[in-house]
């Protein structure tokens, strides 16, 4: 009897919980739309009108913000591959000259930012996933790539002309969240930056940089450098301009986390 009685209080509340009205109302899911200073959001799975193995021409931005990257160059497309990373699609590069530019620089390194980014690789490379330099010109920009080690992969931070990397193996092969967070400095000096693979601390130092950067944001290489192209897929790229706090943090890898699978 007790255990009708038990059965019975518990559908009855589960009838009211689903119930429409009112009164009820369902908690958004998160988006990183939410958070503000979101300055580009580019994820694979928004891309439409491709199949499998076509070559990517723009890859569209899902911010306000439409910092789209294109590429017009045939052979220095992108790939669009399906059902990669958990079933999701991701974009492709060959290791060679691929490349996607945005038209305008999407960094304010006045007031810092912090970028996101799930990645997946199987051959070890030393190649550009962002970058916003130009060493023709002599523009150090910002520029962070995924490093060649003698057994695993690294992640190296360009910023204001100094490298930072991370441990050996930090990187390794599979997919990966990274997340890099660059401090806002005023006028030139000293920034704190934190780097985190899955969510874990792999690299906490000061940089020193200036303000100044004015070269527009490429993905997979450095544009003038055919030489520095990523090997790999990149599922999803956000970048904020500002230094998110670790709440924030934490809520956007979650968000990516619990899509990709990652952990």
């Amino acid at each position: 009897m007790k255990k009708l009685l038990f059965i019975l209080i518990v559908s009855c509340l589960i009838a009211l919980i689903l119930l429409p009205g009112e009164s009820q109302t369902r908690r958004p899911a998160f988006s990183p739309a939410f958070i503000p200073d979101l300055s580009v959001w580019l994820k694979a799975d928004a891309i439409t009108g491709l199949n499998d193995g076509d070559a990517v021409t723009t890859w569209n931005d899902s911010s306000a913000s439409a910092n789209n990257v294109t590429e017009a160059t045939t052979s220095q497309k992108p790939l669009y591959k399906t059902a990669i990373v958990n079933g999701l699609p991701v974009v492709r590069f060959d290791g060679t000259d691929d490349v996607l530019v945005a038209s305008v620089n999407v960094f304010d390194l006045a007031s810092g930012y912090t970028i996101f980014a799930v990645i997946s690789f199987s051959t070890l490379n030393d190649g550009t996933l962002l970058s916003t330099a130009n060493f023709v010109t002599g523009d150090n920009g910002e520029l962070i790539r995924v490093r060649n080690d003698t057994s695993q992969g690294e992640l190296r931070i360009f910023s204001g002309g100094s490298s930072f990397d991370t441990s050996t193996n930090s990187v390794p092969t599979g997919t990966s969240l990274l997340t890099v967070v660059n401090s806002s400095v005023s006028g030139g000096g000293s920034a704190a930056l934190n780097t985190y693979r899955n969510g874990t601390s792999i690299l906490s130092t000061t940089a020193s940089r200036s303000t100044t950067n004015t070269h527009n944001l490429t993905v997979g290489r450095v544009e003038e450098l055919f030489g520095t192209s990523f090997n790999g897929d990149i599922a999803e790229i956000i970048i904020y301009n500002s230094v998110l706090s670790d709440t924030a943090r934490i809520a956007v890898e979650g968000y990516l986390a619990s899509k990709y699978r990652i952990y």
